[in-house]
């Protein structure tokens, strides 16, 4: 193995960093329900990695690259321990959750449409494993602590990753800056559009129920 091939690509340094940020974020909000340190193992785990497994399964790269590669378990342990130890002594946890999972979702949605790149698929395939990429493992932690994924909220999250994705694919088919360069603007618009949309409290326009039928709850 060329390990320098791999210590100057950015998409490898990227999708691994993408994994150990998720599974911060699996991890503290773990923590933050009180769960054991198998919980925060499974939550890490699952959110850091959970995305990438289906990306990997929907484009037929199999074995899913978590499997082929064991610096990804490292990533999640290093993670857990992380929390285990000292998430105890963070003031605002969920201010911390939600930068991190924004910083996750910008590296992953860039990563999925890499690979959909990689694969010579059409655009709408590329946005969409970006989209799977980076929203499913988030889904999976918030169903298992009993919580509405973001993704089926009202909250800009997904569509923070469709559109910076969206910004991510014009760059790379029409600009003449260099990979790494797109790679970094893709990511920092997409962390951007989440974190700035939370903190101002932006959200999606959703459908109206008739009088008559809210009358009835």
């Amino acid at each position: 193995m060329n390990i320098t091939k791999y210590l100057i690509d950015p998409v490898y340094i990227l999708d691994h960093l993408g994994v150990f940020v998720f599974a911060l974020s699996g991890a503290l909000a773990g923590h933050k329900k009180r769960t054991d340190i198998f919980g925060l193992f499974a939550l890490a785990g699952l959110t850091g990695l959970g995305g990438g497994a289906l990306r990997d399964t929907l484009i037929g790269n199999l074995p899913a690259v978590f499997l082929q590669d064991s610096v990804y378990l490292f990533l999640v342990i290093l993670a857990v321990l992380l929390v285990f130890f000292f998430a105890g002594k963070v003031e605002n946890l969920s201010s911390v959750i939600v930068a991190f999972d924004a910083i996750g979702l910008g590296i992953f949605t860039i990563i999925g449409i890499n690979y959909g790149l990689q694969f010579e698929l059409n655009w709408y395939a590329c946005l969409f494993l970006g989209i799977t990429t980076a929203t499913v493992g988030g889904a999976i932690r918030d169903s298992l602590l009993l919580q509405t994924p973001n993704i089926l909220t009202r909250e800009i999250y997904a569509s923070a990753s469709m559109a910076g994705g969206a910004v991510y694919l014009i760059l790379e088919y029409y600009a003449s800056l260099t990979p790494t360069v797109n790679i970094l603007l893709g990511t920092f618009i997409v962390s951007l559009i989440r974190l700035y949309s939370y903190y101002k409290g932006w959200n999606l326009p959703r459908s109206k129920m008739p009088k008559e039928f809210m009358n009835k709850q």
